[in-house]
C-alpha cells in the first residue's frame, strides 16, 4: 500500500498512526508543494509516483516524494 500526503494539506486525522499500522507493508509519502488535492497540485508528480509504484517500485517511497 502507498499512501500520500500533500505537504501543504490542512486535513488531517486523530488515528492516523492506528490507520497506518493496519497495514504492514505500507509505505508512506509527502507530495511537495501540494495541498490535499495532490492531482491538482502536481499532476505531473503524482502520475510519475503512481507510474513508478504501478511499475513495481514497492521497497522504497518513489522518486519525488518525502517519507514521512
Amino acid at each position: 500500500v502507498l499512501a500520500l500526503a500533500g505537504a501543504l494539506s490542512q486535513f488531517r486525522v486523530d488515528d492516523l498512526s492506528s490507520r497506518l499500522e493496519a497495514f504492514p507493508n505500507i509505505l508512506v509519502g509527502t507530495v511537495p508543494d501540494a495541498g490535499h488535492n495532490m492531482h491538482y497540485d502536481q499532476p505531473q508528480l503524482l502520475a510519475d509516483v503512481i507510474g513508478q509504484w504501478c511499475g513495481g517500485q514497492h521497497d522504497r517511497v518513489p522518486m519525488g516524494l518525502s517519507s514521512t
